[in-house]
């Protein structure tokens, strides 16, 4: 702990995670509310040369209290950072699927992810969910379970569902393909950036954070269809109301919700009866009680 008894996080990243949709840039959202609810000090640095907020060489001779990186350019800028404790938080599914057919659909490139794997190979990694913990130890990586920061919002329950939502950017690892196999008859929310001219019954939308969980409440489902993930804070803003459901991969073959392999299953879903397979509001509580014990 600083000597001053101010408790603080120092969050570091790479620039292109901040101005994307990415997994990251909502953990950093959360992680504020964590800070500010706590009355911890929250420091953003960037690894990108000539941004405002980039960590220099006299940010990185400080001591810092509690230093968090995200990325392969933070965990290796922070290597050698003085800190009361470090947490190196895997959020990029791709090092999972290294070595696998589904790396095929991966976002940062075999350099970046056999660059990175390298790097955590001298580190202990954090990660939100038990399969990744299985994986790591297979690469000889050692790990620990630290959910992710989530605070929830209240969302009264709507008087009529329909449909399914799909909250993600078009990028191959997502699998947009997937989606567009929904018969015409169901109404589709896609919520994110493409280029493609989607079909007639799909609705394509951009929302902010703050507004996503309402939206997705609106629907019978939420289809999350990617072939390579970590977790996805969409599955937690989700499941108040509105049923979360996975094409049956490797990265969430143990998380708590329905899996399947054809559309035709998630059609069977949508008006099954529907229990949420956990309480969020708890899991939000102890997670927040496992954060706060970083700074004893």
């Amino acid at each position: 702990m600083n000597m001053n008894n101010t408790r603080s996080i120092t969050f570091v990243v790479n620039n292109h995670f901040l101005i994307s949709a990415s997994g990251i840039n909502t953990f950093l959202l959360h992680l504020k509310e964590f800070s500010k609810r706590n009355n911890i000090e929250l420091q953003v640095y960037s690894t990108t040369p000539n941004c405002p907020n980039f960590l220099s060489r006299e940010v990185l001779s400080r001591k810092h209290d509690v230093v968090i990186t995200n990325d392969l350019e933070s965990a290796a800028r922070c290597k050698r950072i003085k800190c009361h404790k470090k947490i190196d938080y895997l959020h990029i599914g791709d090092v999972h699927a290294f070595g696998y057919d589904e790396f095929k659909y991966n976002d940062m490139g075999a350099s970046y992810v056999f660059e990175y794997t390298n790097i955590l190979k001298d580190l202990t990694v954090s990660v939100s969910q038990s399969t990744q913990v299985k994986d790591l130890t297979q690469r000889g990586i050692k790990s620990n379970l630290l959910p992710m920061p989530f605070y929830p919002t209240a969302i009264t329950p709507p008087v009529k569902q329909e449909g399914i939502i799909s909250v993600m950017p078009d990028c191959p690892r997502k699998n947009l393909d997937f989606c567009l196999q929904c018969p015409s008859d169901i109404p589709f929310t896609f919520v994110g950036c493409t280029t493609r001219t989607l079909p007639l019954h799909f609705t394509s939308t951009l929302v902010d954070n703050s507004s996503i969980s309402a939206l997705i409440a609106q629907h019978k489902v939420l289809l999350l269809p990617s072939y390579i993930d970590t977790y996805g804070y969409v599955l937690l803003e989700a499941m108040q109301c509105t049923r979360p459901v996975l094409l049956n991969q490797r990265w969430n073959a143990e998380l708590p919700f329905d899996r399947v392999q054809t559309f035709s299953e998630v059609q069977a879903l949508m008006n099954a009866p529907y229990t949420p397979p956990f309480d969020v509001w708890e899991y939000s509580a102890n997670t927040e009680k496992e954060w706060l014990h970083l700074f004893q």
